[in-house]
């Protein structure tokens, strides 16, 4: 109800596909980042923990990759109806995963004030469009 016009109609019409190709292309980036031979030998000169504090854009990449997986393998046809409620809930992780997917393109860069901006102009509008659906969205 919020959105009704033809390219928000179809948009949502094609959702399904954009999270394939989105999920996609981050396995994609996820394996050229992984199998850089530079990125390989500082990890394995860090111990456990330095590895995830030190290099927490790596870390939250890592979870969005590792979270995104189930998503884009369940992202069918028959196991959304062999999985019913369960395939819902599950794909609400994608919410989640946009978030971290924000926050890791931006700590790739030093933490600055410039960054915390650029992290909230992707957060913020996705927070209040979330928002306006819950409020405006609800079926009478």
């Amino acid at each position: 109800k919020i959105f009704k016009n033809k390219f928000m109609d179809f948009m949502m019409l094609i959702r399904g596909e954009i999270g394939i190709l989105m999920a996609s292309f981050a396995l994609s980036h996820g394996v050229s980042i992984l199998s850089n031979p530079l990125l390989q030998s500082l990890l394995m000169s860090a111990n456990f923990v330095d590895m995830f504090t030190k290099y927490l854009a790596l870390t939250m990449g890592m979870t969005a990759l590792l979270l995104t997986i189930p998503l884009l393998i369940t992202s069918n046809i028959y196991l959304k109806d062999k999985m019913g409620v369960w395939w819902f809930r599950m794909h609400k992780l994608a919410y989640a995963i946009f978030i971290i997917g924000a926050l890791h393109s931006v700590f790739i860069e030093e933490i600055s004030i410039e960054s915390a901006v650029e992290s909230l102009t992707y957060i913020v509008p996705y927070v209040l469009i979330l928002i306006a659906a819950k409020i405006w969205g609800k079926k009478k």
